[in-house]
């Protein structure tokens, strides 16, 4: 009996995972999909979200072309903090039958392999693409749980798991399946209504839909141009908006979000960051405001929707008066018809 590894990690003492020497293939459609090729051993993992829930589905079609039973191990890491935090000394994760949770928050899971609680134990991650862009170099998870699953000699079969924040009950397989079904059906209807022919073009697509998200404090749509290392920001949002709205014909989407900077719309100026997780409105950013404006003009010419125009003029002009004649943060027109800033 041998146990292979094939996730690949590396932690915080310097030690690595190399589970990449089996990765065979590796693709990226509707799905991640992953292939491993271990000693006769075939596993194909595909991963899926469930679009607008917190939902993932993972499907493992494991393939033993040995001559010996096998079992596969599942081994979940979770965090339980908000983005860009770490886990804390004291804090607890326990498993309680068919949810996973910290006291606080539940993550409920539904898997057809057997689960079988461990002693909580923990990872410390060392993250080197970060400490490249100024982010810190490590972060810490726990475990309180293993999934087992074992294929009889010349057997294929299939594992799955769903964690989610609600509960699902049921087939787990045919559960999983079905997340990973309505991504797929999800994306084609998001290249039929782009009307795009170019294949290049249609898997973007698909990705710029990953960018596009519904905020809490607002209730409407936003861009995090910047997922996964932080949040919706004015000018990157302005920025991206033509690509991942316009050109992909997601007028909705569009306007829902230009009303929404329009409404917090201050002395001319756009805010940078919302008001998410207790952060307040910042209005530091010098040129959100004029590339709004674009965003309208743009529209307009995808659509030719003058009412929407006319619903956003007002605040097109207050703009236009504050950067003429100076707003906050010292921005406002110089003698040259330039804009300055402090």
């Amino acid at each position: 009996e041998k146990d292979y590894v094939i996730s690949s990690q590396e932690f915080a003492d310097k030690t690595k995972e190399n589970g990449w020497r089996y990765l065979s293939a590796f693709v990226y459609e509707d799905t991640a999909v992953w292939r491993f090729h271990v000693n006769g051993m075939e596993i194909q993992k595909e991963l899926a979200m469930k679009h607008g829930e917190n939902t993932v589905a993972v499907v493992y079609r494991v393939h033993n072309r040995t001559r010996e039973r096998a079992k596969l191990v599942l081994t979940p890491f979770f965090q339980f903090v908000p983005k860009g935090e770490d886990l804390k000394d004291d804090s607890q994760i326990v498993l309680r039958q068919n949810q996973v949770t910290d006291g606080t928050l539940n993550c409920f899971f539904a898997t057809n392999a057997e689960v079988k609680a461990i002693p909580e134990k923990s990872e410390t991650y060392y993250y080197s693409y970060d400490v490249c862009d100024g982010r810190r170099s490590t972060g810490r998870a726990k475990a309180c749980q293993e999934l087992c699953f074992e294929v009889e000699a010349k057997e294929s079969k299939t594992l799955a798991v769903i964690y989610s924040m609600k509960k699902y009950e049921g087939d787990a397989v045919t559960l999983a399946q079905a997340v990973i079904d309505e991504r797929k059906s999800y994306h084609q209807k998001l290249v039929e209504e782009s009307e795009i022919k170019n294949p290049f073009a249609k898997v973007l697509v698909k990705s710029a839909d990953q960018f596009l998200s519904e905020r809490e404090s607002t209730k409407n749509k936003t861009i995090l141009a910047g997922y996964p290392f932080f949040e919706d920001w004015g000018r990157d949002t302005m920025i991206a908006l033509p690509g991942i709205c316009l050109s992909t014909k997601r007028y909705e989407s569009a306007r829902s979000i230009l009303r929404t900077f329009a409404k917090y719309e201050k002395n001319g100026l756009m805010p940078n960051v919302f008001p998410e997780g207790g952060n307040q409105l910042f209005y530091n950013t010098v040129d959100a405001a004029l590339l709004f404006i674009n965003c309208v003009w743009l529209y307009y010419e995808k659509t030719e929707d003058k009412a929407f125009v006319e619903e956003m003029y007002p605040v097109m002009e207050r703009i236009i008066s504050g950067y003429k004649n100076g707003t906050d943060f010292h921005i406002y027109m110089d003698k040259d018809g330039l804009i300055s800033a402090g």
